[in-house]
């Protein structure tokens, strides 16, 4: 996403059109990377979908269910054997991390709740420099 939500849930970067526009492609983009097995970008877009609070669309269900399904016996996500004879022994830490630490993150995010609907108004971000000091 085009901005760091840290501990805020809620978004105001983004206006109608934009919304509109990430409403109608993101669901696209998530069934279109589980249709090409690839849990690294269903991943990224099942966060952004939380992020924005479409948790009530079927793609995002669809997405959530094939990260807990596509996981491999050994905890990881991602099938990049193809590339083994470039990275070697470095594969599991150049991919295969990085692809499970999106899933897990995306699952985290999804799972840990408490973020806003995207039917809810938008909540004025508070910028640090903004934020009364304690005294």
């Amino acid at each position: 996403m085009a901005f760091n939500y840290g501990l805020q849930r809620t978004q105001d970067h983004f206006g109608p059109e934009e919304l509109a526009y990430t409403r109608e492609v993101l669901p696209a983009l998530v069934r279109r990377y589980v249709n090409e097995n690839n849990p690294d970008l269903t991943a990224e877009m099942i966060s952004c979908m939380t992020y924005l609070g479409y948790h009530g669309d079927d793609a995002y269900r669809e997405g959530l269910d094939y990260l807990l399904d596509s996981q491999n016996a050994n905890g990881t996500w991602g099938d990049y054997e193809r590339y083994r004879p470039y990275y070697g022994r470095y594969l599991d830490q150049h991919v295969y991390l990085h692809t499970t630490m999106v899933a897990c993150r995306a699952l985290m995010e999804a799972y840990e709740g408490n973020w806003a609907s995207a039917d809810a108004p938008a909540t004025p971000r508070v910028e640090e420099s903004d934020a009364a000091s304690p005294d």
